[in-house]
């Protein structure tokens, strides 16, 4: 079986569509398969949700935030997932989701994300009489909304950074796992800017796989 001849397209997901289709558009003639990065393509159960709002709850609050804000930007038609439906139209191509799950991801791991999530609010508490008597004339409400809304980027940031390597081990193995069982020529990867590297770092060698 031949390799299947992979396109990365790695950009900003909130974006223009346009701009970034035409960047990859011109480099194949046919494509079969679009990839895409999908870390939150399944929500939790009742339970999960819980235990998640009991352990993590300023993490959650981040993630469905953004969640909501690209369901947003979709609605706008400024979001990369209009590259996907665009191009699976034109090509005729079948779209294939990869990418580990972030609420799989929580669950498993669920003690180390916890003792971070808690460990950054008591540094955040433990700086707000630092902030109060810097900005005196910030409200206190505004002071304690501020400290708890760093609070909340610090934590996504770290779980962000912290899940990457593995995200990216993830969608490359997706991806050779299904070049192995199918038959695919030519297909295309959409992910954000962050993962191009690493995700082509760890197909550079594979045999099923050939980087475009």
């Amino acid at each position: 079986m031949a390799a299947t001849e992979l396109h990365i397209s790695g950009g900003n997901h909130i974006t223009l569509p346009s701009r970034r289709k035409k960047s990859k558009a011109d480099n194949f003639d046919r494509l079969d398969i679009i990839f895409v990065e999908a870390p939150l393509s399944k929500r939790p159960g009742k339970l999960e949700q819980l235990a998640n709002l009991a352990t993590v709850p300023l993490l959650i609050t981040a993630i469905y935030i953004i969640l909501l804000g690209q369901k947003f930007f979709q609605v706008l038609g400024l979001h990369d997932s209009h590259i996907v439906y665009d191009l699976a139209e034109e090509y005729d191509a079948e779209i294939i989701e990869v990418d580990m799950d972030l609420f799989d991801v929580i669950a498993e791991y669920r003690l180390l994300w916890m003792f971070l999530h808690h460990g950054i609010v008591v540094l955040a508490i433990l700086a707000l009489p630092t902030l109060a008597d810097a900005a005196q004339w910030i409200p206190v409400s505004a002071a304690v909304s501020s400290v708890f809304v760093a609070a909340a980027v610090l934590i996504f940031g770290a779980f962000a950074i912290g899940t990457m390597p593995a995200r990216d081990a993830q969608m490359a193995y997706d991806i050779k796992e299904y070049a192995e069982e199918n038959r695919v020529d030519d297909a295309l990867l959409v992910i954000g800017a962050l993962h191009h590297s690493g995700i082509q770092k760890c197909l550079q060698d594979s045999e099923h796989i050939q980087l475009a």
